[in-house]
């Protein structure tokens, strides 16, 4: 969450990166990098417990800030809202199949340019990016 955060507040991605990383690379287990609760999931050294293996709340947060943190989506009944923010540690990112109210898109960003394709849905869509975005509007 606090990716997401940084990402809506912050006016260049470098914070959302860094949350990203730290979020999950502490939590990730080999071989397949799936999330575990604690950072150390050693029962005896850890205060007696055992951590949540596989943390799918962890990998749901983390997948949000590829939906909601790079594209900067916020729910509205209305309109689909984006305010895209990408880290300056990825060139581009292409999020696949995102739905909206009976429509599918891909969402394509870059550092400098975002791309918005109705790939499927009857319905006309108003989009809206950010007036915080120099390119925004309807």
């Amino acid at each position: 969450m606090y990716s997401i955060d940084a990402a809506e507040l912050s006016p260049v991605g470098c914070a959302t990166w860094t949350y990203l990383l730290g979020s999950a690379q502490p939590y990730s287990r080999l071989p397949f990098y799936q999330f575990s609760e604690q950072t150390n999931d050693v029962y005896e050294t850890n205060g007696g417990t055992n951590p949540a293996f596989t943390f799918l709340t962890g990998h749901g947060g983390y997948l949000q800030t590829l939906t909601h943190g790079f594209t900067g989506f916020r729910s509205r009944l209305d309109r689909m809202f984006l305010d895209p923010l990408l880290p300056p540690q990825l060139e581009e990112y292409t999020l696949k199949g995102f739905k909206w109210g009976g429509s599918s898109f891909d969402i394509h960003l870059s550092t400098d340019n975002t791309t918005i394709k109705h790939k499927s849905g009857d319905t006309g869509v108003k989009i809206e990016i950010s007036s915080q975005n120099e390119k925004g509007g309807n």
